[in-house]
């Protein structure tokens, strides 16, 4: 034809074209990953190139996720020591008011143990309560402020009834703002490469070795404290030095105060902005960096979705909410039953007489019905569509686990506790020498810190998940309480005022630390990560669900909306981490509050044990050690809790966690 010059191709050249072409998108690809190394696998998941590029950039991102280690941020650190801090420096106080200045009978002391421990099982609530909170480290405040006024409530205390109630107000405030670290920490756990198995095993260990330290650092100080005292006034309690430990102790909550005020945005839960999600390639890539509320993202856009096509939600309650609130009605009501049996003596004494008790008791179980009143009415709320069979199946078996774990749980730790008695009797012994007393503290918490930071360091990323986690702790449970029959040594020296008995106290507290903070943390972790398993189950149900929205694609078949798509289009789905977060705080603190309701139990068990036994301090603690047998006999029987959780271990849950998959 005219006018047209045939060219003739030349196959080489096409072929150096090619690599050509091949090389820029490498270099493309390199440059982004230099500048955006989290958006790699996204990138690679819209991209169509060859093996060879795909397996180059698969081995960077390795690399990368090898690199990035999971760690608390600063803040977080602080606050986690000064909260270890401001427990511990009032402790020895503490005890010469309830041994001393008000000495409460053996009979009711482990009964005061238990309702002061009672706050620690009301997660439920303050989780509950944290769902409806905008600016979380501003109620974090306000329970310092609260903290720091019982703090000082301890310096005018004069009666039993005045123990019993700033010891509750103190545990009720200590509570509420450790649980909030706790929440912090959870959702911080979501935000890293690593899968949130890892991340929360490793959170929990360093957050506790953080508290640990500020306890450690407190003791110090007190031992300090006290060891001056026991050089200028010959060992003798002086009421000013005890008084100005709890205004010490006021004075560092402040400490705390100041670095939420300067960090606060490190204590509210991150805005999750995301669209509707795709197939699971796409939702692979943005799960490299999952936020604070990965977890509850798919619920909330499928609620989003049918809002805005059918313009109303009906149907059924939402599982997970009603899962939840089931828990906490079970929970609270065992607490209101168990607290009306543990003060039946005092209550019917306050009958007849007029007891401080009496009004303290009612307000407690009033509170805990009107909280579980509440928490029914609000499981009866719809708020979801139905799910297919398939999926409600999927999520009862989950259900189902989540349920034993809970039961064993609580069964684990509620073994008949010798702890406050062993330390009443300790302080029987050292009365004339509190230095000692502060010796021994700061062993214990210098041991407990030992513990979390081997925890944190050799077992948090190993045994963080599934049928590994469940040995350790069932092996960590038989090796406390057997080793607990080492306080047969001291209950049986012969002669208190040895010079060698203070040693031989020294090392038994130590090790006995050592093992119960070995064997908490486990279970600490189980609670976590039970949350997790699930959720997960849940989402992945969604997934599958007739119900899931499509998203848009462009020609290419590429997803259209990106980051900054998000940016400019002000109409995008952005759900708040709070409001999608409900269940999953409530699921939080229903499962981390059977670890202190068995703690509970175990506490108020312990007191029927002394008044069967007649364990008095005027009968020279006689039958104390039978005692301490039969709760080690108990304790390592309790090991047996854990065959259960191996027999009904999920499948998804026997396998070991995935790291983010690489493209």
């Amino acid at each position: 034809m005219e006018g047209v010059e045939l060219v003739k191709l030349d196959p080489i050249a096409l072929g150096s074209q090619e690599e050509e072409i091949e090389e820029q998108k490498k270099d493309e690809i390199m440059t982004a990953e230099e500048s955006h190394p989290i958006q790699i696998p996204l990138l690679l998941s819209n991209n169509n190139s060859n093996h060879h590029e795909e397996t180059s950039v698969s081995s960077s991102s390795s690399s990368i996720h090898q690199e990035a280690k999971p760690s608390l941020p600063l803040p977080l650190l602080l606050c986690n020591s000064v909260y270890g801090f401001t427990m511990s420096l009032a402790t020895l106080p503490m005890m010469y008011i309830i041994n001393t200045r008000v000495p409460l009978p053996l009979a009711i002391l482990p009964t005061y143990y238990a309702l002061a421990f009672l706050p620690f099982s009301l997660k439920t609530l303050y989780a509950y309560v944290a769902c409806f909170t905008k600016r979380r480290h501003g109620m974090y405040v306000g329970w310092i402020l609260w903290a720091l006024t019982s703090s000082v409530g301890w310096t005018h205390v004069a009666s039993s009834g005045g123990v019993f109630a700033v010891g509750i107000a103190n545990g009720t405030f200590t509570a509420w703002s450790g649980f909030l670290l706790g929440l912090t920490s959870l959702d911080t756990a979501r935000a890293q490469y690593q899968t949130f198995e890892v991340s929360a095993s490793v959170f929990q260990s360093q957050a506790s070795t953080a508290r640990n330290v500020g306890s450690f650092s407190a003791s110090i100080i007190s031992c300090i404290v006290f060891g001056v005292n026991q050089t200028q006034n010959s060992g003798d309690w002086n009421t000013a030095l005890v008084d100005g430990m709890f205004w010490a102790t006021g004075c560092c909550q402040l400490v705390g105060l100041l670095v939420v005020l300067l960090c606060g945005q490190a204590f509210e839960p991150a805005m999750q902005t995301t669209t509707m999600p795709a197939t699971t390639n796409d939702t692979t890539g943005c799960s490299q960096r999952p936020s604070y509320s990965a977890l509850e993202v798919h619920q909330s856009q499928d609620d989003d979705f049918q809002d805005e096509e059918e313009g109303s939600t009906t149907g059924t309650n939402n599982p997970q909410s009603s899962f939840c609130s089931m828990n906490v009605v079970i929970i609270v009501a065992l607490q209101v039953s168990i607290l009306v049996l543990a003060l039946r003596k005092e209550i019917v004494k306050g009958l007849a007489g007029h007891n401080n008790i009496v009004p303290i008791s009612l307000g407690l179980i009033g509170l805990l019905a009107l909280t579980a009143v509440g928490f029914y009415r609000c499981s009866r709320q719809p708020n979801r569509e139905a799910a297919t069979t398939t999926t409600m199946q999927t999520f009862r078996q989950r259900l189902s686990w989540s349920h034993i774990v809970g039961v064993v749980l609580i069964l684990r730790h509620a073994v008949p506790s010798t702890s406050s008695i062993l330390s009443s009797f300790v302080y029987h012994c050292f009365e004339t020498q509190p230095f000692w007393l502060q010796v021994f503290t700061l062993a214990d918490t210098g041991m407990i810190t030992l513990a979390s930071w081997l925890y944190q360091k050799l077992l948090a990323p190993h045994y963080s998940h599934g049928r590994k986690l469940i040995t350790l702790l069932a092996i960590m449970t038989v090796i406390k309480h057997s080793l607990q029959n080492m306080h047969l040594f001291v209950v049986h020296a012969k002669d208190y005022t040895s010079p060698t008995f203070p040693w031989m106290v020294l090392a038994i507290k130590g090790l006995a630390a050592f093992l119960m903070e070995a064997s908490f943390l486990p279970s600490f972790v189980l609670a976590t990560v039970t949350v997790s398993e699930t959720k997960a189950t849940w989402d992945n149900a969604d997934d599958t669900s007739e119900h899931q929205p499509l998203p848009d694609y462009d020609d290419a078949g590429q997803h259209q909306t990106n980051s900054n798509e998000q940016e400019d289009n002000p109409t995008s789905r952005t759900t708040p981490a709070i409001k999608a977060s409900t269940s999953t705080n409530l699921m939080y603190g229903s499962l981390v509050s059977c670890i202190e309701f068995g703690d509970q139990i175990g506490a108020i068990l312990a007191t029927p044990l002394v008044t069967a036994l007649n364990i008095t301090r005027e009968n020279n603690w006689h039958n104390l050690d039978v005692m301490i047998e039969l709760c080690s006999g108990i304790g390592v029987l309790s090991a047996g809790m854990f065959v259960l959780l191996l027999c009904y271990l999920p499948p998804a849950a026997q396998s070991s966690p995935q790291r983010p998959q690489e493209v």
